[in-house]
């Protein structure tokens, strides 16, 4: 197993301001041949939540070596995200500890620069997908959430897509004192997975 942090974040070099979306998504592909070499392995699982997930489907599209992607939760469109931006807006509203010595505006205290705003703005998971993808499934926490309509699409494409609808928790719309281990999507990620992988 392998995480990181992308380029501007984290633990990771440069700053803040330097993240885009295009940045990212190589940096998520440079993760996999790394992994790959270091591991000795020949195929691997990309897994990702919300924009992790969009960026996990972007670096995989066209690539030969992967077992599947799950993507937990994806940001489909960047036009999905609104509704989601007024409520995390609401709750660092409520929020006295939020990060304040930032020259952008931020979302649960990383910044948003323009650039990046209008990158995740144009975001579209329906033009990602193709034929011949790996096998995917898409766990989505929300009946009406976008991740269904994707997965609809990409079954056009044939290959395998599986789909679920697990009603937990949005942790990540959560204060970090509210937060609950979403134990059976975590379970169902493991499941998928392990059938995938010997």
């Amino acid at each position: 197993m392998l995480s990181f942090d992308y380029y501007g974040t984290g633990d990771s070099g440069g700053d803040y301001q330097d993240g885009t979306v295009s940045g990212w998504v190589a940096d998520a592909a440079l993760a996999i041949d790394v992994l790959k070499q270091k591991m000795k392995v020949e195929r691997v699982c990309l897994v990702g939540l919300r924009l992790g997930a969009t960026l996990a489907m972007m670096a995989g599209a066209g690539r030969r070596d992967l077992a599947g992607i799950a993507l937990w939760d994806p940001i489909v469109a960047g036009a999905d995200v609104e509704r989601e931006m007024v409520r995390i807006t609401e709750i660092q509203a409520l929020d006295t500890i939020r990060q304040r010595d930032i020259a952008y505006q931020d979302v649960l205290s990383y910044p948003l620069t323009p650039h990046l705003a209008h990158e995740v703005r144009q975001l579209d998971l329906c033009t990602v997908a193709s034929p011949g993808m790996p096998a995917l499934l898409v766990l989505e926490s929300e009946v009406e959430g976008s991740g269904r309509r994707f997965a609809d699409q990409a079954r056009t494409l044939g290959g395998r897509v599986d789909f679920q609808c697990i009603d937990e928790a949005r942790i990540w719309l959560r204060e970090p004192y509210e937060a609950i281990v979403p134990r059976n999507s975590m379970n169902a990620l493991v499941s998928w997975i392990s059938a995938l992988l010997p």
